[in-house]
């Protein structure tokens, strides 16, 4: 399968939206909203109720048997203000931390795929120079019946082919290896399998450094957050 911008997008949208940290901002910016509506101008007043037991009858009659009290907080405007704006404020750095998150697990999930690309290219290489290289074993052996023969080169051949079969096996491990940490970042499970990829024939165009460095320190997520 190709891995052209449409597959990568796909899998960059399923990871944004899948991963386990984005998940966690979410929940974080939900707490952050029931923060800001859980700050009130005016506090819950307090009744308290107290008896006074004493050692003689005229005592009680002059200072009483039960006392209630009632306490009511008097509201600070400024301070209620002050809660308003400090909790606005966690609530817009949890929401830009969201799109930091899934930004960072869309490129996340976007490398591995493209290592799992490279990688299906280095096994198919390494398996059609293994096909090669069996062939020419093949051949030597025969060339070895010959009178007169050493049946070096069949020796040779034969040492080459089981290191070349012993990269391809690494290689195909490596593969798998990347397959599982793509299937964690998108939030599937992880014995999921894969097709074969191929990268395009041509890289798509590069953008302009100083141009995409330049919005940094205004269109960051993670900036934007530490600012609030």
């Amino acid at each position: 399968r190709l891995l052209d911008d449409a597959a990568l997008d796909a899998i960059r949208n399923r990871a944004a939206h899948q991963h386990p940290t984005t998940i966690a901002a979410r929940y974080r910016e939900s707490a952050a909203n029931q923060d800001v509506r859980a700050i009130r101008l005016w506090d819950d007043p307090m009744v308290g109720l107290g008896f006074m037991a004493a050692r003689r009858p005229q005592m009680r009659r002059e200072e009483g048997d039960f006392q209630i009290g009632v306490e009511i907080p008097i509201p600070k405007p400024g301070l209620y203000e002050a809660n308003l704006l400090k909790t606005g404020a966690l609530r817009r750095a949890e929401s830009e931390k969201i799109r930091a998150a899934m930004i960072e697990s869309g490129i996340e999930a976007t490398m591995l795929a493209i290592e799992l690309a490279l990688a299906d290219e280095i096994v198919r290489l390494s398996s059609g120079e293994l096909a090669w290289l069996s062939e020419m074993e093949t051949n030597a052996g025969q060339m070895a019946l010959f009178p007169g023969s050493t049946g070096i080169d069949s020796i040779r051949l034969a040492s080459e082919k089981v290191k070349l079969e012993q990269d391809v096996a690494a290689s195909r491990r490596t593969r798998d290896g990347l397959a599982r940490r793509l299937n964690v970042v998108m939030g599937k499970t992880i014995s999921e399998t894969w097709p074969t990829y191929r990268l395009p024939a041509s890289a798509p165009p590069v953008p302009l450094a100083a141009a995409e460095v330049a919005r940094i320190p205004f269109a960051n997520p993670r900036v934007r957050a530490m600012r609030e």
